[in-house]
């Protein structure tokens, strides 16, 4: 027989497939053009220009520019020089402004370098390592962060295994004598393990002499395209030159997890100019670090929340940005005027965060009030149209609306505190708020939330628990008998009409073929295996719980 049942879709689902297949296509194309223009997508082509690679163990690889026009010109590529020890080099891995920058945020504060005992694990002078330096603390300012991150990338390991930045400054005559990064005492391997690989940054150029030198390295090293340019020093191994903006990975450890003896290395004598350079260590497990905001009582959780509402609040964001930038060498000091300085940041802190629990209160209720209506009316408009229930679909509506307000309340502080660029944080909030308002957002969460529901209410019945037999039953009596389930019409898909729908239980679409079964007075069809257990249990349908 012809079964041509009533469908419950909603009418849109009636609109040709030629017209849908349009549709995506145009917004395709507008995605793609907007990302375009973004520069979020780029088209590939081929630079003739490109830098080669020097021989078979180099790989050549392109990047994105993040420099200025000063930097425009310098690719980015990776060239592998060595296998033992696991070594490679990022040229224009850092731009000349970063190198400025990290030079000049580090001279105030240089000290005499310092090497670790073998014996006790603590720092100690030494002749055998002459340079000067300080440490930058992991995250301490953009500039910082984009580094770290960018580290990361290249190495594939994450930020929080980092130790600070370590900058060096050799001046004519200052050298390291070559030795391991990794320890051979327990106690420096307490916070984070051993020291897995480092990077090495070069922020200057070198006139002569300061080459990284790995004495122990296997291989043809005097292959090396800038052979002839290094210093006596240089020749006792495979050399890097310095040359600024390029970083230098090598690995302490070899792909088994032991330590690799191959990774000796050394700073040659400067002979000529000085050489500035950053050294990023990276742990095998999280290196955790002090945090070095005023808001140390404070979980990080709360503490991103409390903080970002205060500078909301007093509208000094930049400023509280600049003044920990300025001040975070110096806060922990002891001097009276540093003690101080303290004291009055957290009285100031205090009163800001309770100031800032009442706003975030607020803004929540607000936040949780308009997707709570907005929840509901969707919900209870989905609900109607699918037959599922006015109230239950306002009811599901409701709570997903106020829980995803919520989310989107505290994306949106995230994204405030972040560094993103004004003109990209003006665009999210508003459409955040357009879609909000639209509804579009909250319909996004409900759809999934009714269909769980209904999902949950079947797999009731598979409970092997008698007493949780009747928690979803709203029928008068109990099941069907076997007799009255014989009589319910079964129906047999003869063609592909498009007023031929899918089952409400699986949402799978019916074949031709297929023998269904259609509930009479509200014509329901379910396949077979999906209703026949429920209508056992209930005598009632599971979409419109009309009695059967």
């Amino acid at each position: 027989m012809m079964a041509r049942p009533r469908s419950h879709r909603p009418s849109a689902r009636k609109s040709s497939r030629s017209t849908l297949i349009f549709a995506v296509l145009i917004m395709s194309t507008f995605m793609i053009l907007i990302l375009l223009a973004f520069g979020i997508l780029s088209v590939p082509s081929n630079n003739a220009g490109s830098s080669k690679a020097n021989d078979l163990t180099s790989i050549v690889r392109k990047t994105l520019q993040r420099g200025g026009e000063d930097d425009s010109k310098n690719e980015r590529w990776v060239e592998i020089i060595s296998w033992e020890p696991r070594a490679s080099i990022y040229h224009n891995f850092l731009t000349k402004q970063e190198c400025k920058y990290l030079i000049e945020l580090a001279k105030p504060h240089m000290e005499k370098s310092t090497v670790v005992d073998e014996k006790t694990g603590k720092s100690t002078d030494s002749r055998v390592r002459t340079s000067s330096g300080t440490f930058l603390a992991r995250g301490r300012d953009k500039t910082i962060r984009e580094i770290e991150k960018r580290i990361s990338d290249f190495t594939f390991i994450p930020v929080e295994h980092g130790e600070g930045l370590q900058v060096l400054h050799y001046e004519i005559g200052q050298k390291y004598e070559p030795h391991y990064d990794y320890f051979m005492d327990e106690y420096n391997t307490r916070n984070g393990g051993q020291r897995i690989a480092t990077v090495l940054m070069y922020l200057s150029d070198v006139e002569e002499g300061g080459e990284t030198v790995f004495p122990a390295a296997k291989g043809n090293y005097s292959a090396v395209p800038w052979w002839n340019e290094l210093s006596e020093c240089g020749k006792g191994g495979l050399s890097v030159k310095p040359k600024m903006g390029d970083a230098l990975l090598f690995w302490s450890m070899t792909p088994d997890a032991t330590l690799d003896p191959s990774s000796l290395h050394g700073g040659c004598a400067v002979i000529k100019g000085n050489k500035w350079s950053s050294t990023k260590w990276l742990r095998v497990h999280e290196y955790k670090v002090p945090s070095f905001s005023s808001s140390w009582f404070i979980s990080d959780k709360k503490k991103t929340i409390h903080s970002l509402l205060v500078d909301l609040f007093f509208c000094r964001k930049k400023e509280r940005k600049k003044e920990r930038e300025r001040d975070m060498d110096g806060y922990y000091s002891l001097s009276p005027i540093s003690l101080l300085h303290r004291i009055k940041d957290s009285f100031h802190f205090a009163v800001s965060a309770l100031l800032a629990n009442l706003f975030s209160a607020l803004f929540t209720f607000f936040f949780a009030l308009v997707g709570t209506l907005l929840g509901a009316l969707t919900g209870a408009l989905i609900g109607q149209e699918t037959e599922s229930g006015f109230i239950r679909g306002a009811a599901v509506g409701a709570i997903s609306g106020a829980v995803f307000s919520i989310e989107v309340f505290e994306s949106s502080l995230l994204l405030w505190q972040s560094d993103e660029s004004g003109i990209g944080c003006l665009l999210y909030l508003i459409d955040v708020i357009a879609s909000l308002l639209s509804g579009r957002l909250v319909r996004e969460r409900i759809g999934p939330a009714m269909l769980s529901a209904v999902q949950s209410q079947m797999g009731a019945v598979e409970s092997q628990f008698q007493e949780h037999t009747d928690i979803f039953d709203t029928a008068i009596s109990k099941g069907l008998t076997g007799d009255s389930l014989d009589r319910i019409p079964k129906v047999r898909i003869t063609d592909t009409s498009p007023e031929i729908v899918s089952c409400s239980v699986c949402l799978q679409d019916f074949q031709v073929g297929e023998t269904v079964r259609s509930l009479p007075q509200c014509h329901h069809m379910f396949h077979l295996p999906c209703i026949d257990k429920w209508l056992r249990r209930h005598a009632s349908c599971p979409l419109c719980r009309r009695h059967l």
